[in-house]
């Protein structure tokens, strides 16, 4: 992955110095995490402190457009990122990490419902085939009195 042209803007108000990058890739789009990697080693800033808004890619490219903020310190970064979105991020995240803990675990049990479930599908085919049948023998001789 490549930066190949940067846009910055000072924002002293908030803190922070805003990226609007293009970035060049081969094969599938790079992660927020790649993305902010690549820019905390650009910048020479910490890699906690950059936050990736949004990653835009035309459709059949491997080119981006990405906007980058790098904060100058950890607190103002908490104070304004907890405002936005991010925080939901990370709660999913966090989420994500304690099931793949749990995986293991609860893969043997959704193996047996799995198991189950095809024999409660076979029996409620049998009984719904016996109605089918007997409806198919009660409208024959009502089309043969007409």
């Amino acid at each position: 992955m490549n930066i190949t042209k940067k846009e910055v803007s000072k924002n002293d108000s908030l803190s922070r110095s805003e990226y609007a990058i293009h970035l060049s890739f081969e094969g599938v789009t790079p992660s927020k995490e790649v993305v902010k990697e690549a820019m905390s080693k650009e910048t020479k800033a910490d890699s906690s402190l950059c936050v990736v808004k949004d990653i835009k890619v035309n459709f059949g490219t491997n080119e981006a457009i990405s906007n980058v903020f790098v904060y100058t310190n950890k607190d103002e970064m908490k104070r304004i990122e907890d405002l936005t979105m991010h925080k939901k991020i990370e709660e999913k995240l966090k989420k994500a990490e304690e099931t793949k803990g749990e995986e293991k675990p609860a893969e043997a049990p959704a193996e047996e419902k799995k198991e189950d479930a095809p024999k409660e599908e076979s029996n409620t085919k049998n009984e719904e085939k016996p109605q089918e049948s007997e409806k198919g023998s009660k409208e024959k001789p009502e089309e043969k009195k007409e």
